[in-house]
């Protein structure tokens, strides 16, 4: 699903007015200290010669300190889906959230880049509850939502281009929610270059074999 870059002068009167600011996230010194090699280890391949796609991600990092704004992070990284024939890879960030109250109506995700804000539609949107109170303790279920979203490749590297070790401006994303209550998430610029790090010494080494023999 493409991204819509998000016309600045649309929200240039938001820029003028100084009691609107973008939230600043900083990431935790631990993670911020981290390099992007560490994420390019972590980083795992799956899928074998009976998938169509070979699944490149972040997930072993469990990573769970990205600091977040409207619910708790259960789960962040980057996914790479790799189609086993053609080499084509689609690029996804997904975000298994935590809260309390209203099941969030999530539908789009607002994050920077380096020409602007750009927008795209969340493509999965899963809700389940989670330690649910006993019949004689009653009280709301905690809410679990899963959103993943599509990344064109050029905007995943100009995140990464902006990765220094231990500085903890984090990348900013804005899950929007229909009825008001979004949520501002954020990664680290290392977890993205680490990832990418390892797509192109694979695509480097083996990514021929694909296009050749259709398999890993």
């Amino acid at each position: 699903m493409p991204s819509i870059l998000v016309s600045l002068a649309a929200l240039s009167f938001m820029a003028s007015d100084p009691a609107i600011k973008t939230p600043v996230l900083q990431l935790p010194e631990r993670v911020a200290r981290m390099p992007s090699e560490y994420f390019a280890d972590v980083a795992e391949f799956t899928g074998d010669d009976l998938d169509d796609h070979i699944v490149l991600s972040t997930e072993p990092a469990d990573l769970r300190e990205a600091p977040a704004k409207g619910a708790d992070v259960e789960d962040a990284h980057v996914r790479a889906n790799i189609d086993r024939l053609t080499g084509v890879t689609v690029w996804q960030v997904w975000y298994d959230l935590s809260y309390q109250g209203a099941r969030k109506v999530l539908s789009t995700a607002r994050y920077q880049t380096a020409a602007g804000v750009a927008e795209t539609p969340l493509r999965i949107v899963e809700h389940w509850n989670d330690q649910c109170p006993g019949i004689d303790m009653p009280g709301p279920s905690r809410q679990i939502t899963r959103v993943v979203f599509d990344v064109p490749e050029a905007h995943l590297r100009q995140v990464a281009g902006a990765y220094r070790q231990g500085d903890r401006d984090a990348w900013l994303i804005r899950l929007k929610d229909t009825n008001g209550h979004s949520v501002t998430v954020s990664l680290a610029p290392a977890e993205v270059g680490g990832i990418l790090k390892t797509y192109d010494a694979w695509k480097a080494h083996r990514g021929a074999k694909i296009l050749e023999a259709g398999i890993q």
